[in-house]
């Protein structure tokens, strides 16, 4: 964010990747070509290490191979990003789980002791930050962004809650 509020107007797209990484400048190009960068986008791959996909999700961009964002989103993100990610806030540690056998599974695709089991895992991993999301958002756009165990963000394209 600092790169952003050094107030270059005629940037579209901010460019994040770690310095151990090699890109590949033709085909960022190429590609970023097929967004509107008028527009918010989020652009990101998948890391080349299957264990880094496997401890931080299959869906979705992250890590040092960078990530791209366009200004608009870039914009959006610089006044919220202090307020609004996970590792900002303080956190409420998840401590217990009351009627375990009586609530709806977590995964909704699992039985109760699957999904109990598959709980379980995450908190061998980090049980401070599980069940952790923090929800902003840009009501110019109507927008709601979700931040989850602080690497998981995804943008709604509508207030969640719907306001009434």
């Amino acid at each position: 964010m600092e790169t952003f509020r050094q107030g270059d107007k005629d940037v579209r797209w901010y460019v994040m990747a770690d310095d151990d990484t090699v890109l590949m400048v033709d085909s960022l190009v190429e590609v970023l070509a097929k967004y509107d960068h008028t527009k918010s986008y989020y652009v990101g791959s998948n890391s080349e290490s299957v264990k880094s996909n496997f401890d931080f999700s299959f869906d979705m961009a992250f890590g040092g191979a960078g990530y791209d964002l366009s200004y608009p989103l870039a914009e959006a993100l610089s006044t919220k990003l202090d307020g609004c990610l996970l590792s900002a806030h303080p956190q409420t540690p998840f401590l217990s789980l009351h009627h375990i056998d009586t609530i709806d599974p977590i995964f909704p695709s699992m039985d109760r002791s699957e999904s109990i089991n598959r709980l379980m895992k995450a908190v061998k991993i980090d049980q401070f930050c599980l069940l952790q999301q923090i929800i902003c958002y840009h009501r110019q756009s109507n927008w709601s962004l979700s931040i989850s165990w602080g690497y998981s963000a995804y943008i709604y394209e509508n207030i969640i809650p719907r306001s009434i």
